[in-house]
């Protein structure tokens, strides 16, 4: 800022800028030098002049102007004069970057759509209806852009993710929003799908096939004794038994209902084997300790009619 001095006349070169004061500065504004009075008027030194700044307020628009005074004093006679001018302030506007709330990581179970998760939209100069909003799942395989649903109107808006059936794992959820001039932010989040536990089904395939009875066998031979499968434990008892064999058993061959084929009140190897039989249609035929020429039914005797089971 440059201010022209008063005309004195200079009997000994010691004519000086004595005071400077600045008036109708905006409460909203704020000077980078100089000292603020209580009628707010700023007061400033000649060398606070040549970099002297003035900031409006965040968002701030509106123009302004500034009236500034400047008092000179002859030293010699005490001679001053002062001399006024005005200075407008133009504030060029910049485009305000939308805004959009944070979203918690999120989960779901296999299969079934998340619950409306909401969130917040907001901008400046941008009215929000305007504002336009996508969204990008990182896991196409598992949410689709077809299976994400925005809702809502205003600053308040929602979306629904619907995972692909069958499918479950983790993807991230990009969340974007841009104003009119193309000015954008954007939020993300974690959506994790839940597997679903399936009772029998030991592979996570969504089917209870011959394969999982096989898996069972072999945990109860101590051929996998290391995993405890979630998904094998039918009847909940923490453990894998014969009636989580039974059970898959039954599943595969539509039998509901039958825990004891020997009726001998007791579930063991034997009603297994009673199972396979009916599986491979051996109804007719005894099978028990002829598979190894032993006179004690074991697992692994069970294991190989499995095996042999196409």
């Amino acid at each position: 800022m440059t201010i022209e001095q008063p005309l004195l006349i200079d009997q000994d070169q010691s004519e000086v800028l004595s005071e400077i004061t600045i008036s109708q500065i905006p409460n909203h504004a704020v000077l980078s030098a100089g000292t603020k009075n209580d009628d707010a008027t700023w007061i400033l030194t000649k060398e606070q002049l040549k970099s002297l700044t003035i900031t409006p307020e965040l968002n701030e628009t509106t123009n302004f102007i500034l009236i500034v005074s400047v008092t000179s004093t002859e030293t010699e006679n005490s001679d001053s004069a002062m001399t006024t001018q005005t200075i407008a302030v133009n504030i060029n506007p910049v485009n305000d970057l939308p805004t959009i709330s944070k979203i918690n990581d999120q989960d779901t179970k296999e299969s079934t759509p998340t619950l409306p998760i909401g969130f917040t939209i907001g901008d400046i100069e941008t009215n929000a209806e305007k504002l336009v909003l996508s969204v990008n799942s990182s896991n196409q395989e598992l949410i689709s852009k077809p299976r994400i649903v925005l809702s809502g109107a205003g600053t308040n808006r929602f979306v629904v993710l619907s995972p692909k059936p069958g499918q479950y794992g983790l993807s991230t959820i990009n969340i974007s929003v841009k104003d009119e001039f193309n000015g954008f932010s954007e939020t993300s989040f974690v959506l994790t799908v839940k597997n679903v536990v399936r009772p029998g089904d030991f592979n996570d395939n969504g089917l209870i096939e011959f394969i999982d009875s096989q898996i069972a066998l072999n945990i109860l031979a101590d051929h996998d004794s290391g995993t405890f499968y979630i998904e094998a434990d039918v009847n909940g008892n923490q453990r894998l038994d014969l009636h989580d064999v039974i059970y898959i058993q039954q599943y595969l061959n539509n039998l509901p209902g039958i825990h004891d084929p020997n009726n001998d009140k007791s579930i063991d190897l034997k009603d297994v084997i009673i199972l396979l039989q009916y599986l491979t249609d051996f109804k007719n035929r005894t099978i028990y300790p002829e598979v190894y020429h032993d006179v004690v039914l074991s697992i692994e005797q069970v294991l190989y009619i499995l095996n042999q089971v196409k």
